[in-house]
């Protein structure tokens, strides 16, 4: 059975969906499925492709918003016939999941779809995309939460329980393990007194990294060698740097933008504390 995966978010793209979209991809093609991704292009995509057991097919207009489902509608011929594709995963409800809706009405292809809790819950009160996406998800196999939470949120949304399966987002042992950080890492960051606070996420709102960085100027007073590590890019950069100069405490936060997972590793063995205070 060949299996289509369609999603927005990719590596080299990273984020929380991109390396949940990923992981699965791997472990699907690994174990014998034979698996093709339609993932958005990006700087870099090129050498990522030409590393994996499974090819992706790359569509334009990632920052085009809502309209990035065009390039993926104008590709999906080619790819159904190409990969004779029989079965789909919708990693994003707007564009795979509706795409699948479709292929499904039409050409009876099963679907199976991913929920995190933002995508859906942000049109609660829209009567028209509430409806929209009650229909892919009711038309889906399955609908994969990544949460007690989020299933709950579904069944409030009107999902049927009986749809919903949890696939909670695990860690990869092989990879992220405690292991010893490099001298170089310890020197860049750390002394014998400072505490390290960490953070890794899309710089977004909802994120709540503003929040950590309004503690600062309390937490410093109880622990004076304090270090706020930020690692991810985003929208909210400019706003984070500014709320940062206001509350006086820009030589306690760094921004170190995207890290490859070697360094990632280390950072999560160096810091005293991960921190992620999420919006609903």
């Amino acid at each position: 059975m060949s299996i289509l995966m369609i999603t927005v978010d990719f590596p080299p793209h990273k984020d929380g969906v991109s390396t949940v979209a990923r992981e699965i991809a791997g472990y699907l093609a690994e174990n014998g499925r034979t698996l093709s991704v339609m993932g958005p292009a990006d700087r870099g995509a090129r050498e990522f492709d030409a590393r994996q057991n499974y090819p992706v097919i790359r569509t334009p207009g990632y920052h085009w918003g809502y309209l990035r489902f065009f390039p993926l509608l104008a590709y999906l011929p080619f790819v159904l016939l190409r990969y004779r594709v029989r079965r789909i995963i919708a990693m994003n409800i707007a564009y795979g999941g509706l795409l699948s809706y479709l292929l499904s009405l039409l050409f009876r292809i099963p679907y199976i779809t991913f929920a995190y809790g933002f995508e859906f819950c942000k049109f609660e009160n829209n009567f028209f995309l509430r409806r929209l996406y009650l229909a892919v998800y009711r038309r889906s196999d399955k609908v994969i939460a990544i949460s007690n939470f989020v299933r709950q949120r579904l069944i409030d949304f009107g999902v049927s329980p009986e749809k919903i399966v949890i696939l909670s987002p695990a860690v990869d042992p092989g990879k992220f393990c405690p292991a010893e950080v490099p001298e170089q890492l310890v020197h860049r960051y750390k002394n014998e007194e400072r505490k390290i606070l960490l953070s890794v996420s899309r710089l977004v709102k909802r994120k709540g990294h503003d929040v950590v960085i309004k503690a600062l100027p309390r937490v410093r007073s109880v622990v004076p060698h304090i270090l706020y590590l930020i690692v991810g890019v985003g929208p909210e950069e400019r706003n984070l740097r500014r709320l940062m100069s206001e509350t006086g405490v820009g030589d306690c936060v760094k921004f170190l933008n995207s890290v490859p997972d070697e360094e990632l590793l280390h950072l999560y063995n160096l810091s005293d504390v991960f921190v992620m205070v999420s919006r609903e």
